[in-house]
């Protein structure tokens, strides 16, 4: 076994650690509905463990989900909750100690989401397609989620067979019952027309017509400086050097989960911002405040 694989099978096998996540997950999602899924999935996951009699590790997942898969239960909601554990938890593990001997946890979500090929085999064919173009994992969930969503509106209809009266269908209940903005409704389109031209071979037709999303025009909530600082006041350790970077770097939060120790140039105070989005690298300035508490890290 290569090096790159050996590392990746030991983080997969290695336990992760998470106490609070139901507070957590409380204080972080606002749709009661997805709080109660969520908290479901994990929990029903975590009694899994405990009558396996194993901790929480990338192969535990693995596991559960192949048994799941194995009752014809439908896993994407799991595996969404699973994912959600892991990242977060790998968020949290910045205010603990970083001197033990384990594996980053980075390193569990990439084994998450090199396995997780999708299930159904219309899925499988549009996970294939965009790893083989190297699109980003933020672009991967999106596409998957937009086209569950389909699959579910079609109510048990094959999804490799919907017309392009079922897409303009689609598109007018996003805007008319779920009243999203012309934005999503794009994002949905445009994960449909991947999944129907790209991934299925199939063309999906003339769906003009459609209703639209809902345009709205609104003025964005900024910070001034001084509340800036009021926040960064109430934050300690780690969490406050990574709010602290984010603000100062322009950096969004997958920019600053994914920076490496080589991406800092303390010489040139800049940073290499890598698959940023659109998948493009860029440079960011490094704030002269924070060259001393990165440098001694």
């Amino acid at each position: 076994m290569k090096k790159s694989e050996d590392k990746v099978a030991s983080a997969a096998s290695t336990p992760v650690s998470f106490h609070g996540w139901r507070e957590v997950l409380q204080a972080e999602c606002t749709e009661p509905a997805v709080l109660h899924a969520r908290e479901g999935d994990i929990f029903a996951w975590l009694k899994f463990l405990n009558a396996s009699h194993r901790r929480a590790s990338v192969e535990a997942v693995l596991d559960y989900l192949h048994a799941l898969e194995e009752a014809g239960e439908n896993t994407n909601s799991v595996r969404s909750s699973l994912r959600w554990f892991f990242k977060t938890a790998a968020i949290q593990r910045g205010e603990e100690n970083t001197d033990s001997p384990a594996p980053p946890l980075q390193e569990h979500i990439i084994a998450v989401e090199r396995e997780d090929k999708g299930g159904p085999p219309w899925e499988q064919l549009l996970v294939t397609v965009i790893r083989r173009r190297h699109l980003q994992w933020r672009t991967e969930e999106t596409y998957r989620g937009w086209a569950h969503r389909f699959a579910s509106w079609l109510r048990g209809r094959p999804i490799e067979e919907a017309r392009a009266e079922d897409i303009r269908g689609f598109l007018d209940h996003l805007a008319v019952d779920r009243k999203v903005s012309a934005s999503t409704q794009k994002q949905a389109l445009n994960a449909l027309v991947f999944l129907q031209k790209e991934a299925l071979g199939r063309d999906p037709g003339d769906f003009s017509g459609y209703r639209p999303g809902r345009s709205s025009k609104r003025i964005p909530t900024v910070l001034s400086q001084k509340e800036c600082q009021a926040l960064f006041a109430q934050l300690t350790g780690a969490n406050r050097l990574m709010a602290q970077l984010m603000y100062g770097a322009d950096l969004r939060l997958m920019e600053l989960l994914r920076l490496r120790v080589q991406d800092v140039n303390f010489e040139q105070g800049i940073l290499i911002v890598r698959s940023g989005k659109g998948g493009k690298d860029r440079v960011s300035v490094l704030p002269e405040s924070l060259r001393s508490p990165l440098d001694s890290l």
